[in-house]
């Protein structure tokens, strides 16, 4: 578990006991996950292209 993500849980965990709405800790978590995918997927995608590699269904899987 990487050092951003450990904070995350602390904060959940944190919030739970003080019976606060973690919510928006955890949908932060989501969008930031899904954001960094994202961008990796998009920079598989440019790589790809500058190597002049066929980008087809299979490659994406």
């Amino acid at each position: 578990m990487d050092a951003a993500r450990k904070i995350t849980t602390r904060e959940i965990v944190k919030r739970l006991i003080k019976g606060e709405d973690y919510r928006i800790v955890t949908q932060t978590e989501i969008n930031n996950r899904f954001l960094d995918y994202c961008i990796d997927f998009f920079k598989k995608v440019i790589d790809a292209k500058i190597k002049n590699k066929d980008i087809t269904i299979d490659w994406y899987k």
